[in-house]
């Protein structure tokens, strides 16, 4: 009978073993969830965002159309009666997205839109829009959007042209 026990070779292979897979699962387990722990919220509360401006605060009276006032009053951050824009509230807070970082842009054949018309404030006289209002706001008001940053797009009507609202958030 031999009583031959473990051997030195024995032991340093079970332990490289060893060493190999632990390190494998502290390397690669938390790259899996990273991917989902930077943006996770950001597409969600871009969707939300544009959904509730065309939905809601910017709709008209047939699905997929902006009223053109409630559009001017929005850019312009002017109450207007009929419309469900409250422009005592901030653009993000306004949005159903809180404090993000947030820019809204309607963009007609690649450049930013600019709507003629009258803005006319709850309880005061009509303010002509002259020069044409640019149809583009950003919280904060200046710096550039990140590379990381999040845009939906949703194609509407305006005025009787096809455009194009853009959400970004950061």
């Amino acid at each position: 009978m031999s009583r031959r026990g473990q051997t030195n070779i024995d032991f340093a292979i079970g332990m490289s073993l060893f060493l190999v897979t632990v390190s494998f699962v502290f390397l690669f387990v938390p790259t899996v969830f990273s991917p989902f722990e930077v943006t996770q919220g950001q597409p969600v509360a871009a969707n939300r965002a544009a959904t509730r401006l065309v939905d809601t605060l910017l709709a008209g009276s047939d699905p997929g159309t902006l009223a053109p006032v409630c559009t001017i009053g929005f850019f312009a951050d002017v109450d207007i009666d009929d419309c469900d824009y409250d422009s005592s509230r901030s653009l993000g807070d306004a949005l159903g997205i809180g404090d993000k970082n947030v820019r809204v842009e309607i963009v007609d054949d690649g450049e930013t839109a600019t709507l003629d018309g009258t803005i006319e404030p709850s309880g005061e006289s009509s303010v002509p829009s002259d020069p044409p209002i640019a149809l583009e706001r950003q919280t904060p008001s200046s710096g550039d959007v990140p590379a990381r940053a999040t845009t939906v797009s949703r194609l509407v009507t305006l005025d009787g042209e096809q455009v194009r609202v853009e959400v970004t958030v950061w």
